[in-house]
């Protein structure tokens, strides 16, 4: 019943009937589940919701209804105090970070959302339930410090690879131009040695660090010496997602460099950028930056990211990439 086109008021009756008066678990839950599907705005389903949320002792039965009457009306005051008693009562990590996750999804900046989270954040030591409960935290109160903190704490001290990919994830979700979101996954990528959360970092990086110079050289100097086209095509995205106009000209300089000597590896990655370039600048200025800016003398391949950014141009360096285990 849950094709059934939303705002249904026959079908929304027969399913809180159907929870009325069956008493099997699976038919119930399809129901529960169902009016989250086709319940939107109906007054009928939220106060059925809300029934099973307040009366129901099986926990899957009342998460379900939880979600549901979530995704119904999001900021339904028993909804999110159902989540928060959840977090603070549950007795399986599981479900605290399912009830953290639930509360991603309801109105921004809710006052007991927000603090509920906050709290979690200070007394759980599950390492994936902070991330969950900082992913939340961020999604409903964007920028929010004690989010970032926690998710930049998991980066630098966690030993869980799993744990500092999806940290990473987070924190491209919830740390558009924060300083210290930005240079923490720059480090990460400068660091990590498994593939996925090297990927991850660099997908993170172009959504955070729009115009950011140090997240542009790290990107630049790795499209310089990575190999691997699917991290190649990746690094152009973000490079893509970073690149305001006034940095176009020295990166179409940086670029031509790497067609005309062995420094780099032109591919469809460095030309996507080029053409990216060329269909956003004057046609003045894509020609003075090919070909007016001196050719270097020699290739350089010694500067680090920080050294690849000065007033007035940008130059492509090899930096030194991190040996990613292809293992892992």
């Amino acid at each position: 019943m849950g094709e059934i086109e939303p705002g249904n008021a026959d079908a929304i009756a027969a399913l809180v009937q159907l929870l009325k008066t069956s008493e099997d678990i699976f038919v119930r839950w399809i129901a529960v589940s169902s009016l989250g599907k086709i319940g939107k705005d109906s007054q009928e389903a939220i106060d059925a919701l809300v029934a099973i949320i307040k009366s129901s002792d099986r926990n899957l039965l009342r998460k379900e209804a939880i979600d549901s009457l979530v995704k119904i009306q999001s900021d339904h005051p028993v909804a999110i105090a159902a989540l928060v008693k959840l977090m603070q009562y549950a007795d399986d990590e599981d479900t605290r970070r399912e009830a953290a996750e639930s509360l991603s999804k309801i109105d921004p900046v809710n006052p007991e959302a927000i603090s509920a989270l906050s709290s979690l954040l200070r007394i759980s030591y599950d390492e994936f339930t902070c991330r969950q409960a900082a992913d939340s935290l961020g999604k409903i109160d964007p920028n929010n410090s004690e989010a970032i903190k926690t998710l930049i704490r998991l980066i630098h001290l966690s030993q869980d690879k799993d744990i500092r990919f999806l940290a990473a994830e987070s924190l491209g979700e919830v740390g558009k131009n924060n300083p210290a979101a930005i240079a923490t996954i720059i480090r990460l990528i400068q660091s990590s040695r498994d593939k996925d959360t090297f990927k991850q970092a660099i997908k993170s990086l172009g959504k955070i660090g729009r115009g950011n110079r140090d997240a542009i050289a790290t990107l630049l100097g790795l499209l310089g010496s990575i190999e691997d086209e699917t991290t190649r095509a990746q690094i152009a995205d973000s490079l893509l997602e970073l690149l305001q106009d006034r940095q176009m000209m020295p990166i179409v300089s940086a670029l031509r460099d790497s067609f005309l000597y062995k420094t780099a590896v032109p591919d469809i990655a460095s030309y996507k950028l080029i053409w990216y370039c060329a269909q956003r600048l004057p046609y003045s200025e894509f020609h003075q930056a090919w070909y007016f800016r001196p050719l270097p003398v020699e290739p350089e391949s010694n500067r680090q990211p920080d050294d690849l950014f000065d007033e007035n141009e940008i130059e492509l360096k090899v930096t030194e990439t991190p040996q990613i285990d292809k293992q892992q």
